[in-house]
């Protein structure tokens, strides 16, 4: 009884020499705004976890469901996370006694000239000189416990809980890269199969144009250089077709690889999607908020707080370990008399470092430099993921502004051909005008696609540098799915 009394005053007397430092702060002084951040209305909803249903829903949302279901690297980070929570199942253990069974048989051969006898103690054995053999059976039961006397096991156990956690955020941050990357594909397909089709209606009005200079040629009204500059500009329509097919098949091809498929040329939804419209801006985004969800940042943290704990961990082996030790034995030389004769011993074992020549010491430096060295890497992808923010909002603000001004160009441009198409009918202006303003005309409305595809763009890297707003909430229920049945924390 006063072995459990003096168990149960060390185990509640439990202290650790060192309190681990709790990160919970932004490694930064956030501002209170971003610098380009404009919502177009006050009533703006919240951007959602699987942004890419504000922008498509028929061809994007399933490319999506297939790329989270077949893609290596979404793979490769769901086994890295399973592995990290085996290590954390690994560090709990530790709590736990460990149990232990082992059986031994023997036979030794006795001779009377050297006065052999057999063993003492064993049961169903007399004493005394003889030729012959001897058998010995044994059956040995072991518990021990260590007693977590300077939350040596809690700090390691609450380091492999956070890594385990880290790799969880990186889950979710190989899912976004996955998404933006896809969504990135998926406008380069539209752009690409948009243009390849604007080209075809481009050139069948050149061609229709170079039938009409034939004639008035024909009827003495044109010139032969009004023909050969109309064939040129047809000449110059198809040699921009091979670069942006090969665009296309490209595309095509990293779309089959985010999908987790070998490429194939079944892409019919090509032909009838089109570009979305662009969703207005999410409300609150806040420098804040992208800190504490954007999962890479939380992953960083994670790691920093693991590494905070495994140096409580390392400045606790500094300290003595007690460890409590239960045997039970059986043993007989008859196998059928194994459980008749019995030997139990508890024992309270004290390993106390005295000599190592400073290799505790300089393990706990070694650990505390590397959590210098996290919070760095912490304060790092914190840094990158405000100006991350911060470029794409940008960037969408000068592509919306470019588009724009390619809108206005593009109804100048149309004028100008309608006016040099008339002063070439009425003989006024040589066809040179209108050819001037056809190419300008056909190469504005090139860059409109191109110019849509570039806002599209812009608010896909937007909605994947302010994170996902999934990742407390799959951090919340990991921590729940995992906690410790004994209450450590």
């Amino acid at each position: 009884m006063r072995v459990v009394v003096v168990v149960l005053s060390l185990l509640c007397s439990a202290c650790s020499p060192y309190e681990p430092h709790q990160y919970t702060e932004p490694p930064l002084e956030a501002p209170e705004s971003f610098v380009f951040y404009e919502p177009e209305h006050k009533n703006t909803p919240t951007l959602k976890a699987n942004w890419w249903t504000l922008l498509d829903t028929e061809t994007l949302s399933p490319l999506m469901v297939k790329a989270f279901q077949n893609n290596p690297d979404v793979d490769i980070a769901l086994a890295r996370l399973q592995a990290a929570q085996e290590q954390l199942s690994a560090a709990r253990s530790s709590y736990w006694p460990q149990v232990t069974t082992g059986g031994v048989a023997s036979r030794q051969r006795f001779d009377s000239l050297t006065g052999g006898s057999p063993q003492a103690g064993i049961p169903g054995q007399q004493s005394g000189g003889f030729s012959g053999f001897q058998n010995f059976f044994s059956l040995n039961n072991s518990l021990s416990l260590e007693l977590d006397l300077w939350k040596r096991i809690t700090s390691r156990a609450q380091s492999a809980r956070e890594s385990a956690e880290a790799q969880a955020a990186l889950y979710v941050s190989t899912k976004q890269l996955l998404a933006a990357e896809l969504g990135d594909q998926w406008i380069t397909a539209l752009e690409q199969t948009q243009l390849l089709q604007l080209l075809d209606e481009q050139l069948d009005t050149s061609t229709k144009l170079q039938e009409l200079v034939t004639l008035r040629l024909a009827s003495g009204e044109g010139s032969a250089l009004d023909v050969l500059q109309q064939k040129q500009q047809i000449a110059t329509l198809h040699s921009l077709q091979p670069g942006i097919r090969r665009a296309r098949e490209q595309s095509l091809i990293s779309l089959s690889v985010l999908t987790g498929k070998a490429y194939d040329q079944e892409h019919g939804w090509l032909q009838t999607a089109r570009f979305p419209s662009l969703p207005d801006l999410p409300a609150h985004i806040t420098p804040l908020a992208v800190l504490y969800g954007r999962p890479d940042v939380e992953s960083s943290r994670k790691h920093l707080q693991a590494a905070e704990y495994e140096v409580a961990a390392r400045v606790a082996d500094r300290f003595p370990a007690l460890s409590l030790g239960l045997s039970y034995d059986f043993r007989a030389a008859d196998i059928d008399n194994l459980f008749s004769g019995s030997l139990s011993s508890m024992a309270a074992n004290v390993v106390l470092p005295l000599i190592d020549g400073g290799r505790r010491r300089a393990l706990v430096r070694q650990q505390e430099a590397l959590v210098e060295q996290r919070f760095h890497e912490y304060r790092k992808v914190a840094l990158q993921a405000l100006a991350e923010v911060e470029s794409s909002l940008l960037r969408e603000q000068q592509a919306v502004e470019f588009h724009q001004q390619i809108e206005i160009r593009l109804a100048l441009a149309t004028q100008t051909l309608e006016q040099a198409q008339e002063r070439y009918v009425n003989g006024a202006e040589s066809y040179l005008q209108v050819l001037l303003a056809v190419q300008s005309l056909q190469s504005l409305e090139r860059e409109h696609i191109s110019a849509q595809a570039e806002m599209l763009r812009a608010r896909m890297v937007l909605y994947r540098s302010m994170g996902d707003l999934a990742t407390p909430q799959l951090l919340t229920s990991f921590s729940y799915q995992h906690e410790d049945n004994h209450g450590h924390s």
